[in-house]
């Protein structure tokens, strides 16, 4: 049979259709399921991703809940002690009561006990304390535990007048906290005669060897044994007033059974050196000039353990020179020049003179300094504490 030409060209289209429909079928519908299940990945990821940016943000807060905590739990906690032996908390003690203007009759401790509360660890030493004054000693006496730096606790008092006299029993408490937020407080400085320990001899087995006793309370802040600072009676009206007040508040300076600082008095070396200890807190190297080495040691050996500590550290620090006489000259007067020295060693810069200080005294206090004329001079109590608070801010 003959196909007609319209008969052939609806086979040719008929074979395109069948042709259409097998790839649609087989191609285009599987791709088409693919895509689509392509597509429904994709959105799953599209979710997880944006569950991963809502769990970041999440993590990135609680990093940050965290830190504020922490922030909050050390502050909670630094005012507790940490790491402080009973044999520390005595000689705490003994700081205390050499200072005090009381009478003692009677010391006794408990025993330090371990506590959990709550999920808390920590440890408490009572100390009864039988002490006799008068009412404001005896009351100057316990602030003393109220002002100091860490949390110590009067929990028990009781009072009995004998005429002008007070007998008082108190009884303190002693807290240290055993975190990893508390912060570890050093009570005092330890070394073996003119070589520096800076370790505590509680910690060894047997200390016999090193421990004799040499140490000192290196806490710069002395209100917590003294009455609230009020000024000293003869710098009212003192061009250096307010700087010497600033250092009698924070203990740098005591005055005398008068309350006098005695502000345009002279100081030795030995005296400035020791003040400038307090302010700058030197440390000694391990490599270093012994004092028994300096031809004027009989005049050092006679000196305070502490004393000859301050020395030794000021000498190998190098801010405190000896003489070409292989001297230090610790009752020495201190110069002009000398102060000078000092400031361009702390500062490192040699540039730095007594001059450009004594320039900014007369500018504020207009006060004209001695140096100015002759460097050789010695300089007064008061512009050594101007010094000294000259170069603290000169150094921050």
């Amino acid at each position: 049979m003959t196909l007609t030409k319209r008969d052939k060209n609806l086979l040719i289209f008929l074979s395109f259709v069948i042709i259409i429909a097998a790839f649609y079928f087989l191609v285009f519908r599987s791709q088409e399921e693919v895509i689509s299940s392509l597509e429904s990945e994709i959105e799953i990821q599209n979710q997880q991703i944006e569950l991963y940016k809502d769990l970041k943000k999440e993590i990135t807060s609680l990093i940050n809940q965290e830190a504020i905590l922490t922030d909050l739990l050390k502050k909670e906690f630094e005012g507790y002690l940490s790491k402080i032996e009973q044999e520390e908390i005595i000689l705490l003690l003994d700081e205390i009561l050499l200072r005090a203007n009381v009478e003692v009759t009677g010391i006794s401790f408990t025993e330090m006990l371990g506590r959990d509360y709550p999920n808390i660890n920590y440890d408490m030493i009572d100390v009864n304390i039988k002490v006799s004054g008068s009412y404001d000693d005896i009351v100057n006496f316990m602030s003393s535990f109220w002002r100091f730096d860490q949390n110590i606790y009067i929990s028990n008092i009781s009072m009995t007048s004998t005429g002008e006299w007070i007998d008082s029993n108190i009884i303190v408490s002693f807290i240290r906290v055993n975190n990893e937020y508390t912060e570890t407080v050093d009570l005092f400085e330890w070394y073996n005669n003119s070589i520096y320990e800076n370790q505590s001899p509680f910690g060894f087995d047997d200390f016999s060897d090193i421990f004799s006793p040499n140490y000192y309370y290196i806490g710069t802040n002395v209100e917590f044994y003294n009455p609230p600072f009020e000024g000293f009676n003869d710098t009212y009206g003192h061009w250096a007033d307010e700087i010497i007040n600033f250092f009698g508040r924070n203990g740098y300076i005591i005055g005398d059974v008068d309350n006098n600082i005695n502000p345009d008095d002279h100081m030795t070396r030995l005296e400035t050196v020791i003040l400038l200890d307090l302010v700058f807190r030197w440390e000694l190297e391990d490599d270093y000039v012994a004092l028994e080495s300096f031809d004027d040691y009989d005049e050092i050996a006679s000196l305070e353990d502490v004393e000859k500590k301050t020395l030794l550290k000021a000498y190998n620090s190098g801010y405190l020179f000896g003489y070409g006489d292989n001297t230090l000259r610790p009752s020495d007067k201190i110069t002009y020049i000398e102060l000078g020295f000092i400031g361009a060693n702390l500062l490192g810069n040699e540039t730095v003179t007594w001059r450009e200080v004594a320039l900014e005294i007369e500018e504020k206090y207009n006060y004209s300094s001695l140096g100015l004329e002759d460097e050789n001079l010695y300089a007064t109590k008061a512009e050594i504490i101007y010094f000294l608070s000259y170069i603290d801010n000169k150094s921050q």
